[in-house]
């Protein structure tokens, strides 16, 4: 796709008059701790509706202050997590998963009230979740698929603490469920959709530990589908460098030389033990 001068937000628009004032995507990364890029014009495709919905007004489009020091884009929407542990949002607001009140899109970042010390957070689909730097999790935004993890099956405009879950290292969120890892290598789930990792348990509003895991060094957690046809598939790096995925497996995702989904973690096939593999969300 075609690119677009960026710029570091901390120098003004009329410093940068070489920025295209078009239409076309842009694109948006963080460079050295305490600059984030930003552009005059952003958009952030939808990939359901084929449409692009603009991030910001006409000269600070999307621009994040510039001590970001994590982002997570989701359905129509981004947030940043500021130095300092404030957070930052901006876009798609229609189940008040940016900010309280009516759900209109937030053209550029608000403040996410309530929430302090956050040090990672993840956008979902109408959720967003964050984790605090005391290992604690915390949701907004839509509820009715038990996504914010607080026992309820219903949505919060407020952060609501997801119940007993603490020593959390990484979150992920997906279309209707949330996964996460803790620093003692476990992974804990909560939501519908059959990515929970646990055999007989579909959905769950609290979190349930996925089976068999215990030595987790990364998480990923897919964010794919449309309306009517979401994709739930989450998989983790074990300690020795060998990979284990469960949920959606009918384009397979799972990489078990099958088509077919798993309640439960399988190994891919075929996959030599690596350092690392790529951390964040699975297209």
């Amino acid at each position: 796709s075609r690119r677009t001068h960026v710029t570091p937000s901390h120098e003004t628009p009329e410093q940068h008059e070489t920025l295209s004032r078009d239409r076309g995507p842009v694109e948006l990364g963080l460079g050295p701790v305490g600059r984030t890029y930003s552009a005059r014009r952003a958009y952030l495709v939808q990939h359901t509706h084929g449409h692009m919905m603009p991030l910001g007004d006409e000269c600070t489009v999307g621009r994040v202050p510039q001590a970001t020091t994590h982002l997570s884009a989701g359905y129509e929407a981004t947030c940043g997590v500021l130095q300092g542990g404030t957070i930052k949002c901006w876009g798609y607001n229609g189940d008040r998963q940016i900010a309280p009140g009516d759900n209109s899109p937030r053209v550029r970042p608000v403040l996410v009230a309530g929430v302090t010390d956050a040090a990672e957070v993840s956008v979902g689909f109408g959720h967003t979740c964050a984790r605090k730097t005391d290992g604690t999790v915390w949701c907004w935004g839509a509820g009715s698929n038990g996504q914010l993890g607080n026992g309820a099956m219903t949505s919060s405009e407020a952060p609501v603490q997801v119940t007993g879950l603490t020593g959390v290292a990484q979150i992920g969120a997906g279309i209707y469920h949330v996964c996460a890892r803790k620093t003692d290598g476990t992974v804990w789930c909560w939501g519908r959709g059959g990515a929970l990792g646990r055999a007989g348990v579909a959905s769950s509003p609290v979190p349930v530990q996925v089976e068999g895991i215990t030595d987790a060094t990364e998480l990923s957690v897919a964010y794919a589908g449309t309306y009517g046809r979401p994709y739930h598939t989450s998989c983790v790096l074990l300690r020795d460098g060998a990979v284990r995925c469960w949920g959606e497996g009918d384009q397979g995702q799972l990489g078990n030389n099958m088509r077919n989904g798993s309640a439960t973690p399988v190994a891919p096939m075929d996959l030599p033990p690596a350092a690392q593999y790529t951390r964040g969300h699975a297209a």
